[in-house]
């Protein structure tokens, strides 16, 4: 049973925004958009697990990427008897584990490159997230750590047997062997859905600053609305109703919508009138609050201090 569903790492949207808003010929643009493709890369591998995750039962509960404290879980399947910690690895090429100086090397065109070895991370989430149950007093369920290896032709090769770490097709068998060797229930139904929700509920999506991580400064960024159909920057605000792109002449509605993303990806998830009339070029503080109050944003203080919250946006 899915719990918590797998949703997009928030730094993807962010890499997005960032290389969207700076100039193409920016020295960082290649660095960033290098940071993005690795990003897509490994969420799509999470995201070609979940096929495998279907066929479990559902005693088995599913956190489909959690994040509890200071450390993050790709997968996580909770059940009466033990817990499952799945480590996700999508890596295309050889691969072949060294065990005598704990890493793994992958070959791809020709190329080698090494990594570190998998295990020591996971069985770190593994020590973290037995200690976050204890401090909450809840009984000590045994904790199995795996990595899962989700390219389909990858080819995976080691010095000695390596039992916890399995290609993704073999996840459902493995977790299942695990758990029939656990056959005495440690916690009730009852108390096996209240850990469940105490874990939804801890689930804190990780802060993530951009502009810092890169170095890069507000001043250097592209402000104005992009058009949907071409990319251009900017578009007009012709009238209180309708965005205009000079290049290819559409018209829309609601253009500044995304450009309202933008900004509270790139800056923070709130913003003031002065603030969006600034970075979505727009002519009147009038103009601005018709553009904001249309989006029916919740909205904290009052007069001038007045911010429009871009959470659910």
């Amino acid at each position: 049973m899915i719990i918590k569903e797998r949703t997009a790492p928030v730094q993807i949207p962010a890499l997005e925004a960032l290389s969207r808003r700076l100039p193409r010929n920016h020295p960082k643009q290649a660095v960033i958009r290098g940071d993005l493709r690795k990003r897509e890369i490994g969420y799509r591998g999470e995201c070609s697990l979940d096929y495998y995750l279907e066929q479990l039962p559902d005693f088995f509960k599913q956190f489909r990427g959690i994040r509890l404290g200071s450390f993050q879980i790709d997968t996580l399947l909770v059940s009466q008897t033990c817990i499952v910690i799945v480590e996700n690895k999508h890596f295309a090429g050889n691969i072949r584990f060294e065990e005598r100086i704990q890493q793994f090397t992958r070959t791809l065109n020709g190329q080698t490159q090494s990594y570190s070895h998998p295990l020591p991370q996971v069985r770190r989430h593994q020590h973290l997230l037995s200690r976050w149950l204890d401090e909450r007093g809840w009984a000590t369920l045994p904790i199995h750590p795996l990595v899962a290896f989700t390219y389909p032709s990858s080819v995976i090769s080691s010095e000695k047997p390596q039992p916890f770490i399995i290609r993704a097709e073999f996840l459902p068998e493995k977790v299942l062997s695990i758990a029939e060797n656990h056959s005495a229930h440690i916690l009730t139904e009852s108390h096996l859905h209240l850990l469940s929700e105490q874990l939804k509920l801890a689930h804190k999506e990780p802060e993530y600053d951009p502009l810092s991580s890169y170095g890069i400064k507000p001043s250097e960024l592209l402000t104005g609305v992009h058009c949907p159909r071409c990319n251009h920057l900017p578009m007009q605000r012709t009238s209180r109703s309708g965005w205009h792109c000079k290049r290819c002449t559409r018209k829309h509605l609601t253009a500044h919508v995304e450009s309202l993303r933008d900004y509270r990806r790139l800056f923070k998830p709130r913003i003031s009138n002065r603030e969006a009339r600034m970075f979505l070029h727009l002519p009147s503080a009038s103009v601005t609050r018709h553009c904001l109050v249309n989006l029916n944003l919740p909205r904290e203080g009052n007069y001038k201090n007045t911010r429009y919250l871009l959470h659910n946006l």
